[in-house]
């Protein structure tokens, strides 16, 4: 599960990350070593490479629970 503030963040964002492994990737390569806010924050800073890889069909777009 993503820290709270990274999942508040994607979900006023209204993306979703599709792939779990990525999910994986990111809880386990930076939310040990970054606080949440700062996690919430990489996430964010993502939201043009998401935008452009939906828009290429390469991402699925899905609902925030």
């Amino acid at each position: 599960m993503l820290p709270s503030a990274a999942m508040n963040v994607l979900i006023e964002q209204g993306y979703h990350l599709f792939r779990p492994t990525v999910c994986r990737h990111i809880l386990t390569s930076a939310a040990i070593t970054v606080s949440a806010r700062n996690l919430a924050y990489l996430l964010y800073m993502q939201r043009d490479d998401m935008i452009s890889k939906f828009k290429s069909g390469g991402m699925k777009w899905m609902k925030p629970l």
